[in-house]
């Protein structure tokens, strides 16, 4: 059986969040490119000590699957639509990022 821990997104085009997954307290910090219109996301252990850096934010797409070992992580992350409405992700803004999709981090468990 699968879980997902919703985690927020915010109209912020640069901030950090704390997160506690699988009883692990990792960051995550999101990033906007204004210059080409993309988001990515960063995962930092303890003590600040990065796991994952610059990863491309995209729809549908299991995001640093497999890759989150080193801070005892075994699942991904992932973001998914919020409605069935057809939305050029190619040039997002933070609004439009946080009302149209959501994010998740899904294991077994």
């Amino acid at each position: 059986m699968y879980k997902a821990v919703n985690i927020n997104l915010y109209q912020e085009a640069f901030y950090t969040q704390e997160v506690t997954l699988e009883g692990q307290t990792i960051v995550l910090e999101f990033s906007l490119n204004e210059r080409q219109g993309t988001y990515s996301f960063s995962v930092y252990g303890g003590q600040e000590n990065p796991v994952v850096t610059g990863m491309r934010l995209l729809p549908s797409v299991s995001l640093a699957d497999g890759l989150l070992g080193a801070v005892s992580l075994t699942g991904y992350f992932f973001l998914f639509p919020l409605t069935d409405k057809p939305i050029n992700f190619q040039s997002i803004s933070p609004e439009v990022l946080r009302g149209y999709y959501g994010f998740a981090y899904i294991h077994e468990g």
